[in-house]
Order: C-alpha cells, then sequence, then structure tokens
C-alpha cells in the first residue's frame, strides 16, 4: 500500500474531524465552520483551545439536508 492510501484509509478510520476537513464535507471555509460551532449550529468536541467534530454528526447533518 501507498503512502497516500494508507493516509487516506487513517482519516476515514477517525471518529472525530479536523475543521478543515469539515469545510471541504460541507463546501464551506474554515472560518465559516468555526462560526457555526461557536453559536451551535454545529455540534463540536472542544480540547483547550482544539476544536473537533464527530464525523457521525456531520455525516447526519448532510444527510438530513
Amino acid at each position: 500500500m501507498n503512502k497516500v492510501s494508507t493516509e487516506k484509509s487513517r482519516q476515514e478510520n477517525r471518529i472525530t474531524l479536523t475543521a478543515s476537513e469539515v469545510a471541504d464535507m460541507l463546501g464551506m471555509s474554515k472560518r465559516f465552520v468555526y462560526e457555526l460551532a461557536q453559536r451551535g449550529e454545529l455540534p463540536c468536541i472542544r480540547f483547550g483551545r482544539k476544536i473537533l467534530f464527530s464525523r457521525q454528526a456531520i455525516q447526519n447533518m448532510i444527510e438530513e439536508s
């Protein structure tokens, strides 16, 4: 397996996503993702200054829209 395939496989197995990954999935800017999280419109998990997003919650949002 090449390095790119291995990295992509690891990303797909993670249960959390970064703001950049969410922005790519939803077709919006990373800044807007942070704004939605701050307003409580996008569920997130905060670890100090780091903000992560549940892959399942984001996928559910996509399916519902």
